[in-house]
This record gives C-alpha cells, structure tokens and sequence, in this order.
C-alpha cells in the first residue's frame, strides 16, 4: 500500500512537471510565475541544477519576485553553492522581510558557515520561527535545543 502511494506521487510530480515546464517554455517572457513553479516542481523531484536555470530565469523576467529568490537560494544550497545561496536568502529577505522561510534558510546557512549557532544565525532563525513556528521542523534539533 505505501509503495503504490509513493509510485503515485511519483507519478504526479511527473505529470506535474511536465505540464509546469510546457506551460513554462510556452509563455516564459509573459508568465515568470509559471517558470518560478517549475523551478518548485524541480526541487520537489531533487533536481537542483534545472531549478536553479528555472528559477534564475523568473528573477531575470521579473526585478524583485521575492519568491523566485527563494527558490534560487534553496536549489543554489543545495547544490553546495552556499554563498550564493546567501545571497539569495537576503534579496529575498530585502524584497520581502516577512518571509519565514527565508529567515530559517539563512540561519541556517550561518549556522554552517559559523560552525556554531553565532548570534547572527540565531537572529536570523529566532526571526523565522517568530514568523512561522510551523517551520520548526525545518531546523535541526540541535539546533532548536540552543534557541530555548
């Protein structure tokens, strides 16, 4: 039973993302919304680089999509492209200041550079979790353990 979910959902990120990047390819100049998706659907299936190229083409299309920043800065870190990843998670944080995940992305990425939860990584994740405490599962535990 949990192996045919598991084929299922396969199955839809695949038709997922084969719509998303027709959609995409189609209408990109028009529509950098649909290539910010793709760039969400191709992180979903663990394919960084092609996120990377979707999401840096929807910042190029549109100055200041807070989102697609995001989405840069997540695929870049996971590609162990940390500084640049950096700093996406601040152009976000400069075009959106609410956004959550993008305070939790960036103290976490301190936190690794620093090799310690550094006071700038705590701002940056005390920030996040202020924001959005559903997030709390997106930071380690050891981590969460320090913050109390």
């Amino acid at each position: 039973m949990k192996g045919e979910f598991v084929r299922i959902s396969i199955d839809v990120a695949r038709d997922l993302h084969r719509r998303l990047r027709q959609a995409a390819l189609g209408c990109q100049a028009r529509y950098p919304e649909a290539l910010n998706k793709l760039g969400e659907a191709y992180l979903y299936l663990g394919r960084a680089e092609q996120a990377v190229k979707a999401s840096r083409a929807a910042v190029g299309i549109r100055f200041g999509f807070a989102s697609a920043h995001l989405n840069l800065g997540v695929a870049l870190n996971k590609l162990g492209q940390s500084d640049e990843a950096e700093e996406q998670f601040r152009e976000t944080l400069v075009l959106a200041p609410q956004t959550a995940a993008a305070h939790i992305e960036l103290g976490l990425i301190l936190a690794q550079s620093d090799g310690t939860l550094s006071p700038r990584a705590r701002v940056e994740l005390v920030e996040g979790l202020r924001l959005d405490p559903g997030l709390r599962s997106k930071v380690p535990g050891n981590l969460l353990a320090q913050l109390q």
